[in-house]
């Protein structure tokens, strides 16, 4: 959980990642952007993305936790069959700048 500052591709709409990923670390001579490490996390260790788990349908700047309106933090949780407690909540919080990251946020609740 937290500050991972990685990204996830599945988090953009083709022409948000071209325009707002690509175009602006070409224009800023960044990195290329990777995605090994939320790869790793989702597929090799069988955790899953909170925030996606609640909200799948939400994509590009609605998904923002940063200055450049892509989603570098995460809550993951790989729950049991018998966990007695179910994500029931997961939302990203403005911290309206009191950080340079907005907060993810979720709830549990047992069973």
């Amino acid at each position: 959980m937290g500050d991972i500052n990685a990204l996830t591709r599945e988090d953009y709409s083709d022409d948000y990642y071209q325009d707002n990923i690509i175009e602006i670390r070409q224009k800023s001579q960044w990195e290329k952007p990777r995605f090994d490490l939320t790869n790793l996390i989702r597929h090799e260790w069988n955790y899953e993305d909170a925030f996606k788990l609640i909200n799948p349908t939400l994509k590009n700047k609605q998904i923002s936790t940063c200055y450049y309106e892509t989603r570098i933090d995460y809550i993951y949780i790989r729950p049991k069959k018998d966990d007695q407690w179910k994500l029931t909540e997961c939302s990203i919080i403005d911290t309206k700048g009191a950080t340079d990251h907005n907060a993810v946020f979720a709830e549990f609740k047992q069973q």
